[in-house]
């Protein structure tokens, strides 16, 4: 499931990368420096991830302090009707600049990522939780849940962020089913579980 999501991102990517290396040959390295989204994942250099990865981070901060997030927060009986879709989307990084005027296909993104990560995380349970991945896959499994990364070391800090958060998830789901789960998801994706 992973692989085929990241070899679909690739794969987007590739015909504009081919473009940019007929077009600037051995120039292309200077110009991917300018267009870090727009070349496969396996071609960016350490900096050009960091760099995504604060830009990330930062815009997800952001999002955690609008007034429709916390007072999605608040309430005790939030539905999903309510959910912050503006802010789940920027949290998720599924926000695309050509979804923006349709909300519901922004909507729709972020449903389709919430199972996907509801997914990932059964998954991770049944294979025996954050131990069973290597330090990489933490990094990533972290960043899908909007888990705060950089800076932060991978063994004493984001696999202990990543072990809690399946953690609760779990207990959500064994107190009162999927929904329940889902709820908890949403509600530490808003409340940002980063500083665990």
């Amino acid at each position: 499931m992973l692989l085929r999501q990241r070899w679909r991102h690739d794969v987007r990517r590739l015909p504009l990368f081919a473009l940019l290396l007929l077009i600037f040959e051995e120039f292309t390295p200077l110009i991917v420096l300018l267009l870090p989204k727009s070349v496969p994942l396996t071609c960016r250099i350490p900096k050009q991830v960091q760099s995504l990865l604060r830009k990330a981070e930062s815009s997800r901060r952001e999002a955690r302090a609008l007034p429709s997030v916390q007072s999605y927060l608040s309430s005790h009986n939030s539905t999903s009707k309510s959910l912050p879709v503006d802010a789940l989307a920027t949290i998720l990084s599924v926000r695309s600049s050509w979804t923006l005027p349709l909300r519901f296909l922004l909507a729709s993104k972020v449903q389709r990522r919430l199972k996907f990560l509801s997914l990932d995380d059964a998954l991770l349970i049944q294979a025996g939780g954050q131990g069973a991945l290597v330090g990489e896959e933490v990094v990533l499994a972290c960043v899908d849940r909007g888990i705060e990364v950089v800076g932060r070391d991978v063994d004493s800090e984001l696999r202990v962020a990543l072990g809690r958060w399946l953690a609760r998830v779990a207990e959500a789901e064994r107190k009162g089913g999927q929904e329940s789960g889902e709820r908890e998801r949403v509600r530490m994706l808003l409340e940002g579980v980063g500083g665990l």
